[in-house]
């Protein structure tokens, strides 16, 4: 489970950061990063088969289907 945190006020330069929640747990990230990379900041590996970082993203494999909160299906981690 992805989800991205509340809070506000502005942010200074080096609190780009925003805290997302995955699987449970809070961890902070820089703000605009994709969910995979969100999952891989906090540890978690999530299987996926046609991402790679050089290339643009496709989802088309459809194995990295992730649940995000408030999200009516599972979506593609790359696409989120």
């Amino acid at each position: 489970m992805f989800s991205t945190g509340g809070g506000g006020g502005p942010l200074k330069e080096e609190e780009e950061k925003v805290p997302v929640f995955v699987d449970g747990r809070e961890v902070h990230v820089h703000k605009g990063v994709t969910v995979l990379q969100a999952c891989e900041h906090a540890g978690v590996h999530v299987p996926r088969f046609c991402y790679h970082p050089r290339l643009s993203i496709a989802g088309n494999c459809r194995m990295c289907l992730v649940e995000v909160e408030k999200s009516p299906k599972p979506g593609a981690m790359m696409e989120l």
